[in-house]
């Protein structure tokens, strides 16, 4: 689009980098932190994962957690199939949470309204709260597009997958696994801010 001078941004643009701005910040956040891994002599381990790498990776650090496991997606679609993607990650999260781990995850709501993700993320969070999952949603007007999840203030996933079976099974994605307590202290220090 040609502007002239004197012309404002078009609110179309402003709200397109308004949803790119967090995942640029994380971007940043996770260069900076394998940075820091490797100037104090440690290298932080990053773990490359294309498509439906990524389901068995979340489901194993899900299941080797310990202390505490938190999250933030911007589409969690439960579909009540066993077999599921996103209905597994659901059932792990849910059985690291009766074990004693303290799961948290926060999910979009779209301007309050109860279509699209909103209403997919309402459905998976009944699930989830019935299990023991502790569940909120970000504020208001505020679109939280984040695809994040940190393990023991240590694991961060990052990266394209929501979680639904789509992506999780079919669509061509791509996530990193690191392994860096500086990364995971940021990314965790981010996720207090998404919501009220």
């Amino acid at each position: 689009m040609t502007m002239c001078r004197g012309e404002t941004t078009p609110p179309a643009y402003r709200q397109r980098v308004k949803r790119l701005t967090p995942g640029l910040i994380l971007v940043a956040m996770l260069i900076a932190g394998v940075a820091s891994a490797a100037d104090q002599g440690r290298p932080a381990r990053v773990i490359l994962l294309r498509n439906e790498e990524y389901l068995p990776a979340v489901l194993r650090v899900v299941d080797d957690a310990r202390r505490e496991i938190k999250a933030s997606f911007f589409l969690f679609k439960t579909t009540g199939y066993r077999d599921g993607g996103s209905d597994q990650v659901a059932t792990h999260l849910i059985a690291a949470a009766a074990r004693g781990v303290r799961v948290e995850i926060v999910l979009e709501r779209e301007n309050g309204s109860a279509a699209g993700a909103s209403r997919d993320n309402e459905e998976t969070a009944i699930k989830l709260k019935e299990g023991g999952v502790k569940v909120f949603f970000d504020a208001p007007f505020v679109t939280t597009h984040t695809k994040l999840m940190v393990v023991d203030g240590r694991y961060v996933l990052i990266g394209s997958h929501n979680l639904t079976n789509s992506a999780l099974r079919y669509n061509n994605e791509i996530s990193v696994l690191v392994d860096s307590p500086e990364l995971a202290a940021e990314a965790l220090d981010y996720m207090t801010r998404l919501h009220p």
